[in-house]
């Protein structure tokens, strides 16, 4: 039987798209527990707070419910859409207990590739087929499992045990939330991987934020994300 998953969606004042990608995984991904929509702006949270209010949330329902909470926790934009079963990705943990986080194949609406694993080295981090057109390199980034240095958290498995025992996202502004998990995770001995049996749509960059503050938010991110590296003697770009 395959591992079930609590699904965490954030918004930032899109609520169509947040509706629209809460309801594909409730139509599509088969192996989900419970689906949670999670209003960053109206609370005044940011994407990591969000994301673990949401964690902690479906933990909490688990327990009112007297049931065991779901053994993995998937964080997702609101951008995002689920279009095919997510049991492959199930059956990859249940079959890889040593794989803490597993990010999947993810694809814009004009055909191109947003992710598509990053591998590399921590200090030189590559994305993958970035942009390029799917039909082109279909076959290419089709892997069951390659380990990478991190993945995308628009749209980030992660075994719930690993995320409770390593803290969870860098609770930074914007950016390095779920890089800082992969490094961690990857140093404490565990194994964070892409899959390519599996594909999102991911409507990139459709959130309604100004340049400057991403900028701000970027270096400001970046800051925090390297002083948690350095104190965890991390090796980071």
């Amino acid at each position: 039987m395959s591992l079930s998953c609590d699904y965490i969606v954030v918004d930032w004042r899109t609520p169509e798209l947040a509706e629209r990608a809460i309801n594909s995984i409730r139509e599509n991904a088969d192996v989900w527990r419970s689906a949670w929509l999670i209003d960053a702006a109206r609370d005044e949270m940011s994407y990591a707070q969000a994301c673990h209010a949401g964690v902690d949330r479906s933990a909490e329902q688990a327990r009112r419910d007297r049931e065991p909470a779901a053994k993995i926790v998937c964080l997702c934009n609101a951008d995002v859409e689920c279009r095919e079963s997510q049991e492959p990705v199930m059956d990859l943990f249940a079959a890889h207990p040593e794989v803490a986080v597993i990010g999947p194949r993810q694809v814009d609406s004009s055909g191109h590739v947003r992710h598509a694993g990053i591998v590399g080295t921590n200090t030189r981090p590559e994305h993958r087929f970035w942009g390029d057109l799917l039909d082109e390199v279909d076959e290419r980034c089709r892997e069951a499992l390659l380990d990478c240095v991190t993945v995308s958290g628009s749209v980030y498995y992660c075994r719930r045990s690993v995320w409770n025992k390593l803290g969870g996202f860098l609770l930074s502004k914007h950016y390095y939330e779920e890089t800082w998990l992969s490094y961690l995770a990857r140093h404490r001995g565990h194994r964070v991987c892409y899959t390519g049996t599996t594909t999102w749509l991911h409507e990139w960059l459709s959130s309604p934020v100004e340049d400057e503050w991403l900028q701000e938010a970027f270096r400001e991110s970046q800051a925090t994300f390297r002083e948690a590296c350095a104190r965890e003697g991390i090796k980071c770009d």
